[in-house]
């Protein structure tokens, strides 16, 4: 299912250097958009009051493509022009999502973007714990059985202790390494878990990381994949 949209937004332009004052344009972003159903399955979440729970949810997977073009008088606006303030004619920006929904539900109760084409490595999570009825839930107590795959969760996020703590299953015993990068993709710091097997939690030093905006990744050694996710220190 896909929908395509046009946004027109007017601008008055001035560029000192070739001569132009209130140049009159308009911004053209075309929006188009494309849902697949994935199928239904069990995720982890956060409880609302602590602990965790296991939802049965549908994952639908999101694409959206916008593109901006800019126009004055109808017509192309030249590129020389355009260059001087930084834009791009046809400028082209992808969004993929993956949604998770509770049945009968029209929010989405988890929400990961993905800023490349393969939903490999996401980039921001939004977990929408006012969700109806997440408190009516009981927490997990029983979890990922029979499962292989990495589960991530963080908290505090925000956080403004000394410490985040970063629960994941780990199917096999295996060591790993947790890089936490800023938002500029410079790699701030390094945690070592050691061996370890099972749902763990590991506790990492942020002390010394000043305020802001940060990325954490886990590379799973068994397949190469890396799972990460955002946090932010206060």
């Amino acid at each position: 299912m896909g929908f395509r949209n046009k946004i027109n937004t007017s601008f008055e332009l001035t560029y000192s250097a070739l001569g132009l004052a209130g140049y009159q344009g308009e911004l053209v972003t075309s929006v188009s958009k494309k849902d697949s159903i994935v199928g239904w399955g069990q995720i982890k979440l956060p409880h609302p009051e602590g602990g965790t729970m296991l939802l049965n949810t549908l994952l639908k997977r999101v694409s959206i493509i916008t593109t901006d073009s800019a126009y004055s008088m109808g017509a192309v606006i030249p590129d020389v022009i355009l260059d001087g303030v930084g834009f791009t004619q046809g400028a082209t920006i992808q969004y993929n999502y993956y949604q998770f929904y509770r049945e009968n539900l029209f929010v989405p109760v988890l929400n990961i973007l993905f800023l490349n084409n393969n939903y490999e490595t996401p980039t921001q999570y939004t977990y929408n714990q006012d969700t109806a009825g997440l408190k009516d839930l009981t927490p997990a107590t029983q979890i990922y059985e029979g499962n292989n795959q990495m589960h991530l969760s963080i908290y505090p996020n925000p956080t403004t202790g000394s410490t985040i703590n970063i629960e994941f299953y780990s199917a096999s015993p295996q060591a790993y390494t947790i890089e936490i990068s800023d938002i500029f993709g410079s790699l701030i710091k390094t945690a070592n878990t050691g061996i370890i097997s099972g749902l763990s939690n590991i506790s990492v030093d942020v002390e010394n990381i000043s305020g802001g905006t940060y990325f954490y990744t886990i590379p799973e050694n068994d397949t190469g994949v890396k799972f990460s996710g955002k946090f932010v220190r206060m």
